[in-house]
């Protein structure tokens, strides 16, 4: 029990650098708030002064009265201390049904001020408005909202696909898939894993991932007799220096062999070439296979094939699945003689039907993956599908 407290604290500490950095990016929501908060600020001002805009308005009007009187045109009821400051001002005539006309031009200017000012609150309310609901919309009912908020809650999983010997039938490994189910419905990785990516957490997530499979491996995997796991890695796994040492630090406190763990790359995650050799060359090193992914798709696969550190090559589904058999027949053992030259070993992708298997190992394939086999499966779910096939070595004493 104890064993078991221990291996479910130490597979928190990924969620935790999780946490740490959702904190930073609450923190920044806090300042837009702050901002948020100060125009509303500005708005109550902008109140005021309009209210008082209107109360100057009846009082200089009032003032106004009691200086002139419209009706006759002659002043009754005025103060002479005010007469006085009109006369000064060296603009005013005692005419019969004229008011000040530089009071008037004052007042004038005050208020086409004021109406300037109440048409620039209004702008900023305007802006204010739009960037409080596009806060709120980001922060409570995004796609990305909700993919931190699944983040923090355990809403993410690490589910496997069975990767099979098509000769026998038996499964010698499988490739660990992200999932993500949010309030019961399950959210395609073609939605979040962009969303990921752009939000520049890839290599926290990769971590996280590889935590959860050497966690599955020691409790559940065991077992399962020269079972490997694949894991695929992102262009900042590639370029990340530190990420060869984190896995050799994860294996050796778990007391896995680094051969159980094939790592998985695209011809899209390697930018420099130089770091991807030196990166890839020491997780080789540390008893890792490389397997390139995705191989057919691209346009310089085979300049891949000179440069990069590789043990297997994973072809892609579409020479599984076309209808076109006759040419992709022909592409398919080019491919795979070419790849028995390189001394590399070939999954094929994508395998759905009896046919499909006949077809593969017809053309010389031997290892496959695809829903023929299974689907993805929770680590539980693997352990009782491998146990379930017949193993010629099943009654070995482990």
């Amino acid at each position: 029990m104890k064993a078991i407290k221990r291996v479910l604290k130490r597979g928190r500490s990924v969620e935790r650098s999780w946490a740490n950095y959702m904190s930073s990016m609450w923190s920044q929501r806090a300042a837009a708030h702050v901002a948020l908060w100060l125009i509303a600020a500005v708005l109550m001002v902008w109140a005021s002064l309009y209210s008082m805009e209107h109360l100057a308005q009846i009082y200089v009007f009032e003032r106004l009265d009691n200086i002139v009187d419209l009706s006759n045109g002659n002043f009754s009821g005025f103060e002479p201390g005010i007469l006085s400051e009109l006369k000064a001002l060296g603009s005013y005539q005692a005419t019969g049904g004229e008011r000040p006309s530089l009071l008037a031009k004052t007042y004038a200017f005050i208020k086409y001020c004021i109406l300037m000012f109440v048409m620039a609150a209004g702008v900023c309310t305007v802006m204010g408005l739009y960037k409080a609901f596009s806060s709120v919309y980001t922060h409570y009912f995004s796609m990305q909202a909700k993919l931190y908020r699944g983040l923090v809650n355990g809403e993410l999983s690490v589910h496997y696909q069975p990767i099979a010997n098509m000769n026998t039938g038996l499964w010698v490994g499988a490739e660990a898939l992200l999932r993500w189910t949010h309030k019961g419905q399950v959210i395609s990785p073609a939605v979040f894993i962009p969303l990921i990516e752009r939000s520049g957490i890839m290599p926290l997530t990769t971590r996280w991932i590889c935590q959860r499979v050497i966690e599955d491996y020691s409790c559940l995997l065991w077992a399962c007799d020269e079972f490997y796991i694949n894991i695929n890695l992102s262009s900042q796994d590639v370029s990340d220096p530190t990420f060869p040492a984190f896995i050799q630090q994860l294996l050796s406190q778990y007391r896995i062999p680094a051969s159980r763990i094939v790592f998985e790359v695209t011809e899209g995650v390697v930018l420099d070439k130089r770091e991807a050799i030196l990166h890839l060359n020491q997780l080789r090193d540390q008893g890792h296979k490389i397997a390139l992914d995705d191989f057919g798709t691209g346009y310089s696969n085979l300049s891949y094939l000179d440069f990069l550190p590789l043990d297997i090559l994973k072809i892609d589904r579409c020479f599984a699945s076309k209808k076109d058999q006759g040419r992709a027949n022909t592409i398919l053992v080019h491919l795979l003689n070419m790849a028995r030259h390189l001394k590399l070993n070939v999954i094929v992708e994508g395998v759905e039907t009896p046919e499909q298997v006949e077809r593969l190992l017809a053309l010389g394939a031997v290892t496959a993956q695809g829903w023929f086999y299974s689907k993805d499966l929770t680590a539980e779910d693997l352990v009782h599908g491998y146990f379930s096939l017949v193993h010629p070595d099943m009654n070995r004493v482990i």
